[in-house]
């Protein structure tokens, strides 16, 4: 069934199982297999004569911007409110909401009459143009963070065709250059707003007209109480699908739901919560010694940044559909993997280097050579070093690598009290006393977590039953390595002898490393592994194939 006819006396109403028409949103989209920009063009405004041969006829008439859509196939289509959505319907289109107007366009009508005429970029133009302005203004820790920074700052007028976006966090000590950083990213990126006090009904409303890049600076409050909101706001944004909703209307009171989905750059000295870090590529930036670099600022003025945001815009409308099918096929499956028996990225660091390793691929089919493996690298490293920051700052895993020192003393039925175990936990995180919020109720709500649910109730207060086997499956899953008494607080990784690096740690069957698929890392304790043991052991299935 196609479609379905309700007639009534004064209307008809036909209902199109298969639309004919397309919503299209006005910053930035693509619908019905184009590409659109939104933009608004100075314009004179007035009534045709009425008499086209009388030349004395003057009629009124006015200089107004108006907002039309660019497409990818170089058409410019007239969609200003309410006349465009008429117009709009001749290319069966509908605007998704009605168009923000900035006061100053990212897209200037000279940069958009370029591209109706023809002009066309080279994606490694872009790329050496964009990663020239970043290591003119700004020293990092390593070169490969130009890099990274180029690809997400392109990324970003693309970042409607992936479902996760990663967010970038920046820190350092004072005068390292985050403010510069921030203004480099909002000069070049996609529709670049930077404030450093934004309201928490600006973040989803301008979100949900504008699709910007949202920078934020000096947020070192960003965790308090006051700021919870802000902050649930925050964590939603790099995953498309969630919204903010908001009861909306004088009269009628309709609930309305706001998109939170898009870019997002934020920069503190004090740093994030492991949530928020836990969504985010963290970067330390390091205080330059370049006196040329010390003196560069960039300017609003610089007419090189609406050229950068041209360029930017115009490889989104011709390669939208190249990159699109790089995510989408065969590519996209095997973008974040790594060589034969290196590691791989899973879980929500594949969702977060998912469109920056897409990206990679792109320009490398054009001539970045090596780009690819260079960013792969970078995020293995920058991987390890988040699951460090996780293993000695995240409160359950500081409780988890607790529990070895539990289980070895004696216990006639493998119940422990949680007093003891809140003693234990102190000494593993160096402290004098226990914080306020460290209570028995926290450890047992942790133990849940932790999957250790099982508890009892006597004279001496709650214990909870833990398992030698569980704490060893608990913290292989937590890609952490059991620690015993007479370790530290911090794990360590055993060494590895010839013997072991040719045999499977899980199934203890031989391992060609040459020949065999296998693969090596945290949650294997650092030992060698066949990929198919390592896949059963991740997903919670014992070799027989039961769970």
């Amino acid at each position: 069934m196609n479609e379905k006819v309700f007639m009534f006396e004064n209307l008809n109403v036909k209902v199109n199982f298969e639309p004919k028409w397309f919503k299209v949103h006005p910053a930035v989209d693509v619908a019905n297999g184009k590409a659109y920009v939104g933009t608004f063009l100075p314009c004179e405004v007035g009534k045709p004569p009425k008499n086209p041969d009388d030349f004395e006829e003057r009629p009124e008439k006015h200089f107004d911007e108006q907002f039309f859509l660019v497409s990818s196939d170089r058409e410019m289509l007239y969609a200003h409110p309410p006349r465009g959505n008429e117009f709009l319907m001749r290319y069966n289109l509908k605007l998704q909401c009605s168009p923000y107007k900035p006061k100053y366009p990212s897209w200037t009508p000279q940069h958009v009459a370029r591209y109706l005429d023809g002009e066309k970029v080279e994606p490694k133009t872009v790329f050496n143009e964009i990663l020239n302005v970043f290591n003119d203004f700004m020293e990092f820790e390593k070169p490969e963070y130009a890099s990274l920074y180029t690809i997400y700052t392109v990324a970003t007028y693309f970042h409607q065709l992936f479902d996760t976006f990663p967010e970038l966090f920046i820190t350092g000590v004072k005068r390292v250059g985050k403010t510069k950083l921030l203004l480099l990213f909002k000069f070049m990126c996609l529709n670049g707003v930077k404030s450093s006090s934004i309201s928490e009904p600006s973040i989803f409303r301008f979100t949900d007209a504008y699709r910007p890049t949202i920078l934020m600076d000096e947020t070192d409050k960003i965790s308090t109480t006051k700021e919870s909101e802000k902050r649930v706001l925050l964590l939603a944004r790099y995953k498309r699908g969630d919204e903010a909703f908001r009861v909306e209307g004088e009269t009628v009171r309709i609930p309305t739901g706001f998109d939170l989905y898009g870019p997002l750059i934020i920069a503190n000295i004090q740093g994030l919560d492991d949530i928020l870090q836990d969504r985010s590529i963290p970067a330390v930036l390091p205080r330059s010694v370049n006196p040329k670099i010390l003196d560069a600022y960039p300017k609003y003025s610089d007419p090189k940044w609406a050229e950068i945001r041209h360029q930017c815009f115009v490889l989104f409308l011709t390669f939208y559909d190249e990159v699109k099918r790089i995510s989408e096929g065969s590519e996209g499956c095997d973008v974040c993997e790594a060589e034969k028996g290196g590691a791989f990225l899973r879980g929500r660091e594949r969702e977060l280097w998912f469109p920056i390793l897409t990206m990679a691929r792109f320009f490398e089919t054009h001539g970045v050579e090596g780009l690819t493996k260079l960013m792969l690298n970078l995020a293995q490293e920058i991987v390890k070093f988040k699951e460090t920051e996780d293993t000695t700052q995240n409160t359950d895993v500081a409780l988890a690598l607790t529990l070895p020192k539990i289980v070895e003393e004696e216990s006639d039925d493998n119940f422990y009290h949680a007093k003891k175990i809140k003693e234990e936990l102190v000494k593993t995180l160096e402290r004098d006393k226990p914080p306020d919020w460290l209570t028995n109720e926290w450890v047992g709500r942790s133990l849940t977590r932790l999957g250790f649910k099982q508890k009892r109730r006597l004279g001496t207060g709650v214990q909870y039953l833990i398992l030698k086997e569980q704490v060893s499956n608990v913290l292989c899953r937590l890609g952490l390595t059991p620690i015993s008494a007479s370790q530290s607080s911090l794990p360590t990784q055993p060494s590895l002898n010839q013997q072991e690096k040719a045999t499977c740690w899980i199934c203890l069957q031989p391992l060609d490393l040459k020949v065999d698929k296998w693969i090596q890392n945290n949650a294997t304790n650092n030992h060698p592994v066949h990929f198919e043991c390592y896949q059963k052991m991740k997903g919670g299935v014992k070799e027989d194939g039961k769970p």
